[in-house]
């Protein structure tokens, strides 16, 4: 399997490249016979700045020689920029067959292929890189790319961690002692370093092993109404998600009551191969608080009013009430009050006459004591206060006869209106204030 096509970013010319000094490890295959010419010596190089020039005293240039009989080959590799120079001997000999009374085999295992995949942090699927086994080197297992370009074994030089040579994009490297697939491969400079994760599975690559994920999301209007939905695929099913960095698990996608912040989303499928993005959910506006106000504008006028104005699409929802009360004490053979309220809304009148609030019977003397009461009671339910609009109204009051008349006779009306309830709609994080009144007005 070979490397797929990828897009990478410049490095920044500011950005600091640590590098590590420039090693050189050889690994020889020796000829079958003294005589014969089909061993070959290969040079693993670590630190310095690749690409390496790798140049051979006995002629030839690259990382590989072929064909080789019984000998010693030198060597010598200088990094790309010429700052580090590296000296190595590769000896051959001729394999011998020892016959002895008694015979002791240690065998070492052979390890399976790995797959080393280079994800871009958005989820995508960028690269893959396909190693087989390869044997032993300093004691510990190697492997090499199927294209010959990249040797991944450890290192026992100033690094003592797993290091992956040849590749021209900054340093992998791993400094787990376990024997790889391992978690934790790194990138050291390089412009791959800040965008792209290295996971290594044992076993060929196969198609879209890695998770691919998309994420909607809905920042909160009010409060903590933010959502986050995930949606994933590709790895092996079933899929865990987090939203706080793989601290915590659950087996749904969807995330809900979320407050504003920055959240750590990572799914995971049941090899344990994670893909992992950022999300920013907005917070929302502070609380609005409105009020609707009902007011004297004159002597026998009102309004009412909305402060600050409401934002599109919001409304209220509200109800005035009209209490009229006729207070007589002691009454002449008849007196009556007269109390009529109109409301316009957007220009247009909504009349409610109220009834005279009649008392009849016969006069009393002033130390009887007596005391008469009428109530009327008007309601305006239903009204409807949105952007734009505008109420006002008007009020008479009317007692007959005027008073005073008679010594100790009193005659008194009274009109109260008043907004009773009130609703907000369609406003998020909105609060709502009545404001009314005392009394409109007494005669």
């Amino acid at each position: 399997m070979g490397t797929q096509p990828i897009i990478v970013k410049p490095v920044n010319e500011c950005a600091i490249i640590t590098l590590f000094p420039m090693t050189a490890i050889c690994n020889s295959n020796n000829p079958s016979t003294p005589q014969s010419y089909d061993g070959s010596v290969s040079v693993l190089v670590s630190g310095g700045t690749p690409p390496y020039n790798i140049t051979w005293e006995e002629g030839g240039s690259g990382p590989t020689k072929s064909n080789l009989g019984v000998g010693d080959y030198h060597a010598t590799i200088i990094d790309f920029y010429g700052d580090f120079t590296a000296n190595t001997i590769c000896s051959l000999t001729a394999e011998t067959t020892t016959t002895t009374t008694s015979t002791s085999t240690t065998t070492l295992p052979v390890y399976s292929g790995l797959c080393m995949y280079f994800t871009n942090t958005n989820g995508s699927n960028s690269e893959t890189h396909e190693f087989l086994f390869n044997g032993y080197l300093n004691g510990q297992p190697t492997w090499k790319s199927d294209d010959n370009l990249y040797d991944i074994y450890w290192s026992t030089g100033t690094t003592n961690q797993w290091l992956v040579d040849g590749w021209s994009n900054g340093i992998i490297y791993n400094s787990n002692t376990s024997t790889p697939p391992l978690t934790g491969w790194q990138f050291l400079g390089g412009s791959y370093s800040a965008s792209y994760v290295i996971t290594v599975l044992e076993g060929a690559c196969v198609n879209n092993p890695m998770i691919n994920m998309s994420i909607s999301r809905q920042s909160p209007t009010c409060g903590g109404n933010g959502s986050i939905i995930v949606s994933a695929n590709g790895g092996t099913p079933a899929y865990q998600y987090s939203i706080n960095g793989g601290t915590t698990f659950q087996p749904s996608p969807v995330f809900s009551n979320l407050s504003g912040g920055n959240y750590i989303v990572v799914v995971k499928d049941i090899n344990n191969v994670t893909s992992t993005q950022s999300v920013t959910l907005l917070s929302p506006p502070p609380n609005q608080t409105y009020q609707i106000i009902l007011a004297l504008t004159g002597p026998n006028s009102f309004n009412v009013t909305v402060s600050p104005a409401l934002p599109i699409g919001a409304s209220i929802n509200y109800t005035l009430k009209h209490n009229s009360v006729f207070n007589v004490a002691p009454t002449p053979t008849v007196a009556t009050y007269n109390n009529v309220v109109t409301v316009v809304v957007n220009g247009t009148p909504i009349t409610t006459p109220s009834p005279f609030l009649t008392t009849s019977t016969a006069f009393n003397p002033c130390n009887s004591g007596t005391k008469y009461k009428n109530t009327n009671v008007t309601t305006w339910p239903g009204l409807i206060f949105g952007v734009g609009t505008t109420v006002t109204g008007t009020f008479t009051n009317t007692v007959n006869p005027i008073t005073p008349l008679v010594k100790c006779y009193s005659a008194v009306g009274k009109t109260n209106l008043f907004i009773d309830s009130a609703t907000l709609v369609n406003c998020n994080c909105c609060n709502l204030i009545v404001k009314n009144p005392a009394y409109i007005n007494k005669n």
